[in-house]
């Protein structure tokens, strides 16, 4: 069992218990998933590259749940902890490839022992004066989806449930997410190495 508690990184307060992490692949275009909505129905995960020309684009997500003020289908979005409107847009940043600055998985868990349909974002932190993808900690950060009944919020969101702050430094936050909560690498990933990610090892 693979939970949020991992030795190589510091967690926020309080918590929530995250464990039996199962991550869902995401393929270029639409993809339905049995389930995963809150209520237990199906809900859509569109991916799409926004290209800009040279090595620097990104994959851009789209969570598309339940009818919602007698529309077909809704629109989830990610919940910053502030006052609504959250983030309806999802995105990595895989920089250059090798260099991962930032990285998305949906996956299905149990929080505090209940069923949960997950959403789980890494970043690299910027280091002041820092050179951009080098040797950084990582922030993941884990959010559950859920009915959301506040004024100005979608009628299902990703609600922020937990927050890790790794000790470790890496070039690519992929392997921070590996190390924090046992997510496999994936199957075109191009790094220099596999423990930090970063140009000459660790």
């Amino acid at each position: 069992m693979i939970a949020v508690f991992a030795a190589a990184a510091t967690l926020a307060a309080a918590p929530a218990s995250v464990s039996d992490i199962k991550p869902i692949p995401v393929r270029p275009g639409v993809n339905v998933v049995p389930g995963f909505a809150p209520g237990g129905g199906a809900a859509q995960i569109v991916r799409a590259w926004r290209g800009n020309g040279n090595a620097h684009g990104y994959n851009v997500f789209l969570l598309l749940t339940s009818a919602s003020e007698g529309r077909p289908l809704s629109v989830a979005d990610v919940a910053s902890g502030a006052p609504p409107p959250g983030q309806d847009i999802i995105r990595d940043d895989p920089f250059d490839g090798e260099r991962v600055l930032g990285v998305v998985r949906f996956a299905r868990a149990k929080v505090n022992g209940s069923k949960a349909s997950l959403l789980i974002v890494a970043h690299l932190d910027d280091t002041p004066n820092g050179v951009l993808a080098d040797h950084d900690k990582a922030t993941v950060r884990i959010f559950r989806l859920v009915r959301d009944d506040s004024v100005g919020a979608t009628s299902d969101a990703f609600q922020p449930v937990a927050v890790i702050h790794t000790d470790k430094t890496y070039c690519n936050a992929e392997l921070a997410l590996r190390d924090s909560l046992g997510i496999p690498l994936s199957q075109d990933f191009a790094g220099p190495n596999r423990t930090d990610g970063c140009f000459g090892g660790p």
